[in-house]
């Protein structure tokens, strides 16, 4: 009895602070080393998992709620388990210290399918509402696997990298690291995009919901813009692996109009999902945006 009373006073909490930074280590340090990989390995194949659902606009933006609150369940189930008594030996140390160096150095697997931007801007609006509207800026999940299997499509609304850009940089003002915009993709490789009439062409053919692009967006040329120093072209000839980006809010976008295309390597992935505010959450396709200007003539974003 009395070599078994240390035992029942170790403490249970540290296995839970452990399990916090490098999961199911609790278990391990509780003398379980099976059930800790099983939390280890198992924990971050279900955020994979639920990054997946949250990222594919073919899955309901309900069903991927749900997915998202069972990875958080799973997660607390992971801490309660590992709310045990145990003890931590040296070598417990080093392979802990040594797990969470590599977690904290390598991407974690959700990192690997998505990820989440801010619209700071109003210059895709009313699609994507930037800070300055009453809402405040939503914020968005950007599939990054769009694009492993197929290329851009026209209509898409695309995460980019601006650090590429050589048009760009004479619009900024000071170094500001890598900077991501997000836009909808008009024109394809080796296309003329023009616009006129409040309208946008491909090789002379006006752009239409069929193509992914609403109706109800107002295009104007960079030169009708004069608070931007634009220039007069209204014609643009896109480079071969380059693409070419507008604003929905054409009147206050910085675009390609004014500093040219985009280049292949520069895209990110291809926002899906508003996730905040709440009001607006769900699901953005060109698809979803045609279908209630057919019938309603609503605003065109989920």
């Amino acid at each position: 009895m009395n070599k078994e009373q240390p035992a029942t006073k170790r403490r249970r909490w540290p296995g839970i602070v452990l399990s916090l930074f490098v999961p199911g280590f609790g278990l391990a340090r509780a003398g379980m080393p099976k059930r800790a990989v099983l939390w280890f390995f198992g924990l971050p194949i279900a955020s994979l998992a639920t990054g997946i659902i949250l990222a594919l606009k073919e899955i309901p933006f309900p069903i991927a709620i749900v997915a998202f609150a069972a990875s958080i369940i799973l997660y607390i189930a992971m801490l309660c388990d590992s709310f045990r008594a145990g003890k931590m030996k040296k070598q417990l140390w080093f392979l802990y210290f040594g797990i969470f160096i590599l977690l904290f150095l390598l991407p974690t697997p959700v990192s690997m399918v998505l990820r989440t931007f801010t619209i700071p801007t109003g210059s895709m609006a009313p699609t994507l509402m930037g800070a300055d509207s009453t809402s405040g800026s939503d914020y968005v999940i950007a599939n990054r696997l769009s694009y492993c299997f197929s290329p851009p499509q026209r209509g898409d609304l695309i995460v980019f990298a601006t650090s590429d850009i050589s048009g760009l940089k004479e619009f900024q003002t000071n170094d500001q690291g890598e900077v991501f915009y997000v836009m909808r993709l008009i024109g394809l490789p080796g296309e003329t995009i023009s616009i006129a009439e409040n309208k946008v062409f491909a090789d002379g053919v006006q752009l239409s919901e069929e193509d992914g692009i609403p109706t109800t967006i107002s295009y104007v040329t960079a030169s009708e813009i004069s608070s931007l120093g634009a220039k007069k072209e209204s014609n643009f000839q896109v480079g071969l692996n380059e693409y070419f980006v507008l604003g929905d809010n054409s009147r206050n976008s910085l675009d390609s109009r004014f500093w040219g295309g985009v280049p292949e390597s520069s895209v990110f992935g291809k926002v899906t999902t508003i996730y905040y505010p709440f009001n607006r959450a769900g699901r953005i396709s060109p698809h979803k945006e045609k279908q209630p200007s057919n019938q309603t003539g609503d605003d065109n974003s989920e």
